[in-house]
């Protein structure tokens, strides 16, 4: 990331991990994402605390990718989870 943002879950958002997806909720907007695969991966990373950089890494470990087509994949992810309401910006 080239400006270093934090953010935050919208603190109406609830999520559960099942076997082969994330299930997120907002309660108040009553609407719904189910993240799967990549996706997936990332948000149980971001909601343990993982950084940034420990995130990119070991996406590329994970993946067989290089570090920064890991880099943009964590970026695309945070975008999205960002324009969907589903995190704020915190800070």
């Amino acid at each position: 990331m080239a400006d270093a943002q934090i953010y935050a879950c919208s603190p109406d958002l609830v999520w559960l991990q099942d076997d082969n997806m994330v299930l997120l909720v907002d309660r108040r907007r009553r609407e719904s994402w189910r993240l799967r695969g990549t996706d997936a991966i990332l948000w149980t990373w971001t909601a343990l605390g993982y950084r940034y950089q420990a995130m990119t890494r070991m996406l590329a470990l994970l993946l067989g990718l290089s570090d920064n087509t890991a880099q943009v994949r964590v970026d695309e992810a945070i975008q999205a989870w960002h324009v969907a309401g589903i995190i704020e910006h915190g800070g």
